[in-house]
C-alpha cells in the first residue's frame, strides 16, 4: 500500500488488520505449491489512493473510474482515468506463479464511512478472488484456489464482523 493519506488511514489501519487475520489464518500448504499466496503486499495486490490531502506530497493525484467522472473545471493537475480494479498476468518468481492486481480509489470512494469501505472492499475482494480462481483453472495448476477462496471469504467475513 502507498504511505496513507489522512482521509483514508483508518481504512488503511482495517486492510493491515485484515492482512494480518489472513497472514496467520490462510493455510498455503494445504492450497498447492504452484503459486505464492500474498495478500496486500508488494508482489500482488498494490492500493492507490488519491493524494490530495497529504501536504508533504508534492505529485497531487486524483484516480477517476471514467472520463465522464471528471468535472469540467477540475483543478487538478495530475487527473489520472483507472480501473477501479485492474488484473495483472499471471507471472513466475522464484520460479513460482504470482499475480499482480491494482486497485485505484477515487475520492468518493475515499469520502465514504468506513463501514461502507470494509464492505465494498469485501465486494471487491469476492470479485479478485472469481477472477483468480478463473485464472488458475484456466492454467490447470496444482493449486486449490477455491478452498483458498473459501478460507479467505471466512477470514474477511469475520474482520467485517470485528
Amino acid at each position: 500500500m502507498q504511505i496513507a493519506k489522512k482521509s483514508v488511514e483508518p481504512l488503511v489501519a482495517e486492510m493491515k488488520q485484515l492482512r494480518d487475520m489472513l497472514d496467520a489464518d490462510m493455510r498455503p500448504a494445504e492450497y498447492g505449491d504452484d503459486f505464492i499466496w500474498l495478500v496486500f503486499y508488494v508482489a500482488s495486490i498494490f492500493c492507490s489512493f488519491r493524494n490530495l490531502d497529504n501536504e508533504h506530497e508534492t505529485v497531487r493525484t486524483q484516480y477517476f473510474h471514467a472520463e465522464s467522472d471528471v468535472a469540467a473545471n477540475c483543478q487538478i493537475a495530475n487527473v489520472s482515468i483507472k480501473p477501479h480494479i485492474e488484473f495483472g498476468k499471471l507471472s513466475t518468481s522464484r520460479d513460482k506463479l504470482c499475480w499482480k492486481v491494482e486497485m485505484y480509489f477515487s475520492r468518493a470512494w475515499n469520502e465514504m464511512p468506513l463501514n461502507k469501505q470494509k464492505q465494498v472492499l469485501k465486494e471487491d475482494l469476492v470479485l479478485i478472488f472469481t477472477e483468480f480462481e478463473s485464472r488458475i483453472a484456466k492454467k490447470k495448476l496444482r493449486y486449490n484456489a477455491k478452498h483458498a477462496t473459501i478460507d479467505a471469504m471466512q477470514i474477511i467475513n469475520k474482520w467485517l464482523a470485528a
